[in-house]
């Protein structure tokens, strides 16, 4: 047993992430697995990102004790079935935890353990038992490609329904790690469905909870499948129905909602009940909020889709012959709102002015008349439609790989007069397209999140014909290169000959990728003269100029910004105090950069006025950010610049309401 790359990588993100580890119990006695020359390089550059404070040195020895002590994980302690290697706790997984050992590490971790195991579901048990209240359990564990190492091999619903809400935790960090890179995991309850995963080489399921509440595990038995569970559940409840006693079957509904207050089906059916007996404001708030949760899930968009006609209803429905269907009009650009090809959650954010709205602003920052650009991953339209109200229409070529969407697109073209050149193609690096004339495209409902990449065994691969990149850019005489293409972006930017470009446009996928990959195309770019615009990092979509000065390595700012926004989400707003004083003269032009400090302020019980305010004045066109500069004004009692900023926010975007 031993802890290699990965493992390391995940104690050490966990550690950024979530601070010192406190009294911490190890399953087993781990090596540290740093065999050859290789391995000390890939742990000394892993320490170099995380902890640059240390060395290989620091943390030297047989086994990990002294690494996990640099992480605050003091006292150390190991647990084992024997002690022949000197573990301090001796207790066999297999059997029953002793009481004293209840609560008693503010941090447990298993590396490799649990997998050898017999008796796995008293071994789950035991060691979430051992996490005190407020502590947190870090597990790396087989999940595939590995039989024979170890009794089992790990569905990640193992740990989602024993780390769960019912049994007093929050998941953490759920993903599996393969092929060099970590790839987030979706619990299936939130889903409403199975999530199979089908991956090549050696897998790892890695995963962090945080016991918030004292509770015993199993004690209403063992945990079945989401979607068993599920079922069982709301078959019990529609008997009821059938049965004439709508009291019962709302009551077997809500008793369930509140043991899975993750689960959209439980939502899904309540809705169903609550809208027969003509309760409709509470019927569509859960559809609402199962969307929210699972828009991908056919049942939950086929509710929404029912509530959002009856509360938009559609053309033949009731307009007059000869009108239009119904559009919604987001800054100069007017699309489609009710077509059955738009899924539900791209509805939400059209009707919230939300949807691509990084990419709007960046793109009225930059491009300028005379510009001529290259859009890849042209969608609905939208970015293709705002690139075309800059530059003009001619000026723009764009490519989609998936055909029904560009056909809406080619529609939001025509509503708004203008005239793309859109092409259902992949344009791809030249030594990908002349070896490989046509590439799989794995196209889903959500087609935002269609791409080259498999992410489920069901999606079914639709070949898509290749043109090289290069002949694009230079046949249209692009100086502008913009691109959403779902982890793609490594292909281009590492084999794409970039000398024409001076401006890059895109969204980095680093969830996708793994940060390291994500990082390296920063670093590829600024080889090549394409500085990162350091005002123009929003979040996961961020822009490169050939005249853009820095003042320092942009991946060292980019690294910083993912450091930043993990921090909030993980709600350690000293961390991310921490992070923002760092780059706040770096970042000191960027309109979003100052949002999200306002945010963190009033997480901090500051009033978030003056980075709002900044954010204003540094001349977004974002509606979002007047708006919620309006509201500090409003619990200022500053009431007129707050009638101000509404009257802002609702001129830039109408729906915005004042």
């Amino acid at each position: 047993m031993g802890i290699d790359a990965p493992a390391f990588e995940f104690l050490l993100r966990s550690h950024a992430e979530f601070g010192d580890f406190g009294s911490t119990i190890i399953l087993g006695r781990q090596r540290m697995l740093m065999r050859d020359d290789h391995e000390r390089n890939v742990f000394a550059e892993l320490l170099k990102r995380y902890r640059p404070d240390l060395t290989l040195d620091d943390i030297a020895g047989d086994y990990v004790e002294h690494f996990i002590e640099k992480l605050g994980g003091v006292p150390c302690h190991f647990m084992d079935i024997s002690p022949y290697e000197g573990a301090q706790v001796i207790h066999d997984c297999n059997e029953p935890l002793p009481e004293n050992l209840r609560e008693s590490y503010n941090t447990v971790i298993d590396i490799g353990t649990l997998e050898h195991v017999f008796n796995i579901g008293t071994g789950m048990k035991n060691v979430a038992e051992m996490v005190k209240v407020g502590g947190q359990f870090l597990c790396l564990n087989i999940a595939n490609n590995h039989l024979g190492h170890g009794f089992w091999q790990f569905s990640p619903e193992v740990f989602f329904r024993t780390f769960s809400v019912s049994h007093g935790f929050e998941t953490r960090i759920a993903d599996l790690h393969y092929q060099g890179r970590f790839h987030r995991l979706r619990d299936p309850e939130e889903a409403g469905r199975r999530l199979p995963v089908t991956t090549q080489g050696c897998t790892y399921i890695v995963f962090a909870a945080r016991k918030a509440e004292p509770r015993r595990l199993f004690e209403k038995g063992w945990p079945g499948q989401a979607d068993y569970v599920a079922s069982w559940n709301i078959f019990l409840a529609r008997r009821a129905m059938r049965d004439g006693d709508e009291a019962a079957c709302e009551n077997i509904l809500r008793t369930a909602l509140a043991e899975h207050p993750g689960n959209p089906m439980y939502r899904v059916e309540l809705s169903r009940v609550l809208r027969r007996r003509g309760e409709h404001d509470e019927a569509n708030a859960l559809i609402l909020d199962a969307c929210s949760l699972a828009a991908d899930n056919d049942e939950v968009s086929s509710e929404f889709r029912a509530l959002f006609e009856a509360q938009f209803p559609t053309a033949e429905a009731t307009e007059e012959p000869g009108e239009t269907p119904a559009t919604i009009t987001i800054g100069a650009v007017t699309v489609a709102f009710d077509d059955p090809r738009i899924p539900p959650a791209t509805r939400g954010a059209l009707e919230r002015g939300r949807y691509e709205f990084k990419e709007r602003e960046i793109l009225r920052r930059m491009l300028r008349p005379g510009n001529r650009v290259v859009e890849l991953g042209a969608g609905m339209g939208v970015v293709s439609l705002t690139i075309a109200s800059l530059v003009g229409g001619d000026a723009i070529v764009g490519f989609e790989a998936n055909s029904t969407i560009l056909d809406l697109a080619r529609e939001n073209v025509a509503r708004n007069g203008m005239s793309i050149a859109l092409h259902n193609a992949i344009a791809g690096p030249r030594v990908i397209a002349e070896k490989t004339p046509t590439i799989d495209f794995f196209v889903l409902r959500a087609f935002e999140a269609s791409s080259t990449r498999r992410v489920s065994p069901g999606q079914s691969p639709c070949p898509v014909p290749t043109v090289p990149l290069e002949d694009v850019i230079a046949e249209h005489e692009a100086d502008t290169l913009v691109f959403d293409v779902e982890g793609f972006e490594a292909e281009i930017v590492e084999h794409t000959d970039l000398s024409a470009v001076t401006q890059l446009i895109f969204e980095i996928h680093p969830k996708i990728l793994g940060r390291d990959a994500a990082l390296r195309l920063i670093d590829l770019l600024e080889r090549q003269g394409l500085m990162l615009r350091q005002d123009l990092i929003f979040g996961d979509v961020i822009a490169f100029d050939r005249s853009a000065g820095v003042s320092r390595n942009g991946r060292d700012i980019f690294a910083a910004t993912l450091d930043f926004e993990a921090a909030m989400a993980a709600e350690d707003y000293e961390q991310a105090a921490v992070i923002a004083d760092r780059v706040s003269e770096d970042l000191s032009t960027n309109a979003y950069f100052h949002y999200r400090l306002s945010i963190l302020d009033r997480a901090r019980g500051g009033d978030g006025l003056a980075s709002a305010e900044k954010s204003a004045e540094l001349g977004s066109m974002d509606f979002a950010l007047f708006a919620d500069l309006g509201k500090i004004y409003a619990q200022l009692g500053r009431d007129a610049d707050a009638e101000r900023m509404a009257e802002r926010s609702h001129q830039i975007f109408p729906r915005a309401g004042r």
